[in-house]
């Protein structure tokens, strides 16, 4: 998969504006679908995407993003109908497309969301920046809840980071 690119924009914007995902009011974001809900401090940016695959095949891709300037947070969901994947090799294509940019890897855990078993994987990039990427995979959609800050984050992004990763649930 070539989700490095989508990792490096969303680097790109987490650092492009002054204010802080923490300050404000959260909210339960619900997507269009009604798939999964989310905490969020303000409304997320919808965008329509595509990537292709290494065997060439283009998948659709929503992202659900805001900037927090010092820290981005994220939902992207990936459509994966009609390549019958499982679970598990979904989340490791995903996996591998993010170790082509030879991060530090920090951990990968496995984690379960409403009876959805998924891994919980962080990293370090090149440049020390900090990236935490939740994955679960069913429906044919790989679900990934994304977060990027600062590779020695304040206790306040901390804590937002955490407070939305942890947030994320499915309705079915």
């Amino acid at each position: 998969m070539r989700f490095a690119a989508t990792l490096t924009a969303l680097l790109v914007l987490a650092f492009a504006s002054p204010a802080t995902a923490s300050q404000g009011n959260w909210f339960t974001f619900t997507d269009s679908t009604g798939t999964f809900s989310i905490s969020v401090p303000s409304q997320p940016q919808i965008q329509s995407k595509s990537t292709t695959t290494d065997a060439g095949h283009e998948i659709p891709l929503t992202e659900f993003l805001i900037d927090g300037g010092d820290i981005a947070l994220m939902v992207m969901v990936g459509d994966y109908a009609g390549l019958r994947l499982d679970s598990s090799t979904a989340i490791e294509n995903a996996i591998a497309g993010v170790q082509k940019d030879n991060p530090t890897p920090l951990t990968d855990t496995l984690v379960t969301v409403d009876g959805h078993v998924g891994r919980d994987v962080t990293w370090h990039d090149a440049d020390g920046d900090s990236f935490s990427d939740r994955m679960f995979f069913f429906n044919n959609h790989l679900y990934q809840v994304l977060t990027v800050m600062p590779g020695n984050p304040t206790a306040d992004q901390r804590t937002t980071g955490t407070r939305f990763t942890e947030s994320f649930h499915f309705f079915n």
